[in-house]
């Protein structure tokens, strides 16, 4: 497993956290994703994943970088437990 980190703007609450993710607000001309980039809301309990707002008038999602990462991506995703996480061990 690679141990490269990639640019990313993030509101999470994780595995024994008890409430909602914050929003992400984005107000920008252009919005570049590159080489693993993201922004992303995720919630690993209970609660809700917070919103994300982006007001350009370009956004650019390269899905280049490393194979071995997640791609770039703009996400708001809520996991139920952790088999639903991309975190979870494979079996």
């Amino acid at each position: 497993m690679s141990t490269e980190l990639s640019s990313n703007i993030s509101s999470n609450v994780f595995f024994t956290g008890i409430g909602n993710s914050g929003n992400i607000n984005i107000n920008t001309q252009n919005l570049s994703l590159s080489s693993n980039g993201s922004i992303d809301t995720e919630i690993f309990g209970q609660g809700n994943a917070g919103n994300i707002d982006i007001t350009a008038k370009a956004i650019t999602i390269d899905g280049g970088g490393n194979q071995n990462l997640f791609p770039s991506d703009i996400s708001s995703e809520a996991f139920s437990d952790l088999t639903d996480s991309p975190f979870a061990e494979a079996n």
